[in-house]
């Protein structure tokens, strides 16, 4: 509750992760998709499994790491471009809902359990588009 507050007073979500010289790194940090299923335009760096989540100019912005000038520059874009903040935003609630959409999610481990015990049998794909998250 008090994350989604804390969500909901801000614009801009940055996440500028990097990888440590020992090799530590996050995958997709929990916080990333949080931000993004709050409908908030989120700037984060291209390395390890963040673009997965985060497509460059479609639902965030994505820059190098360890590159505090592009950081700069794509909070600058996204506070002086209030257009763009709102459609990356829309679409970072959108990529959310249907990643992490329970029904959708549920279905396709049924057929991946169905195919793997019955491996000559083909499964229609039965997926329902319905978002979960509503407006």
């Amino acid at each position: 509750e008090r994350l989604r507050d804390l969500y909901q007073h801000c614009a801009i979500f940055a996440l500028p992760c990097q990888i440590l010289d020992n090799g530590d790194r996050d995958g997709i940090p929990n916080v990333l998709a949080e931000a993004m299923a709050t409908g908030l335009p989120v700037v984060s760096t291209d390395i390890s499994g963040i673009p997965e989540l985060v497509v460059h100019r479609h639902n965030g912005l994505l820059i190098p790491q360890k590159n505090p000038e592009a950081l700069a520059e794509a909070l600058g874009e996204l506070l002086q471009n209030s257009a763009l903040r709102t459609s990356l935003g829309q679409e970072a609630r959108n990529t959310i809902c249907q990643i992490f959409d329970s029904r959708q999610t549920t279905q396709q481990l049924k057929i991946l359990f169905d195919t793997s015990c019955n491996p000559g049998v083909h499964h229609v794909d039965t997926v329902s588009h319905e978002p979960v998250c509503q407006a």
